[in-house]
């Protein structure tokens, strides 16, 4: 980052190294830290001078603040360290270490990334408010509810850490009785209807399979095995594995002819 043949003293920040009689403290963690920041800023190795004219103005603030000649000029933790090298990124997140932990109580994450949330995160969930009220409303109203979107954008959980603990609350009439169950097709989208129907019975299910295997054989194990006058959700996530897992046309007929006749009945 300097121009051939010029002084560069009053043009660049010195980055010195800590010196080998400075006795090694959180400060010289921060000034190491520092020195690597810019070292992978600028491709630049380190030594006992380094410029960090080639870093924006308010990183490279930061960075010299960090590797200052004296030891009580620069930070007092690494962690006050990364900090503001965020904030001066653009990117201002607070360091997990600026978390308060209270005694016994493990520090909790709220965020959940790419997984989709669940009936027990319902208390971290929150935005969708007006999308689970409207999806409530067409459960009112409709046998059969799709919901449709990309790939992504949070269908799974809005069902599961919204609209059924809604449900369970007692967000529609008498929904806080209902029975809820759930399954992914998977390649045998019989056999986890199976599985998910045998949670919530409340008799002997017994073998299933068989009657399942016809295109209202749904409907007729749902008299069978739950109590009279019972209302019963199915939740199928991920719906479109009937279409890229499940191989066989005719279990991909029958299963949606299944929920047609339960919407129907």
């Amino acid at each position: 980052a300097r121009d051939a043949g010029k002084d560069s003293s009053s043009s660049t920040a010195r980055c010195d190294s800590p010196s080998a009689a400075e006795t090694p403290t959180v400060r010289t963690d921060a000034a190491a830290m520092g020195r690597l920041t810019l070292h992978l800023l600028t491709g630049i190795a380190p030594d006992d001078e380094l410029d960090t004219t080639a870093l924006p103005p308010g990183l490279s603030a930061v960075v010299e603040q960090a590797t200052a000649k004296d030891p009580q000029a620069r930070y007092a933790r690494v962690s006050d360290y990364l900090r503001d090298l965020r904030r001066a990124a653009g990117v201002d997140v607070s360091a997990g270490s600026d978390l308060v932990e209270r005694p016994g109580e493990p520090v909790r994450n709220p965020y959940k990334g790419l997984r989709a949330f669940t009936e027990l995160d319902s208390a971290d969930f929150h935005g969708r408010s007006e999308l689970i009220d409207h999806l409530l409303q067409s459960i009112s109203e409709n046998r059969l509810v799709t919901i449709v979107g990309p790939s992504g954008s949070g269908k799974s959980s809005v069902v599961r850490a919204g609209v059924i603990p809604a449900l369970r609350a007692g967000a529609l009439a008498g929904s806080h009785r209902w029975l809820v169950t759930d399954m992914f097709p998977g390649s045998y989208p019989f056999e986890e209807l199976e599985a998910a129907l045998t949670r919530v019975s409340v008799v002997g299910s017994g073998e299933i399979m068989s009657e399942l295997s016809g295109p209202t054989g749904l409907l007729r194990v749902c008299k069978r095995i739950l109590p009279e006058d019972s209302t019963l959700l199915l939740f199928v996530d991920q719906f479109e594995e009937l279409f890229s897992l499940v191989r066989s046309e005719d279990v991909r007929r029958t299963f949606i002819d299944n929920l047609v006749a339960v919407a129907d009945d």
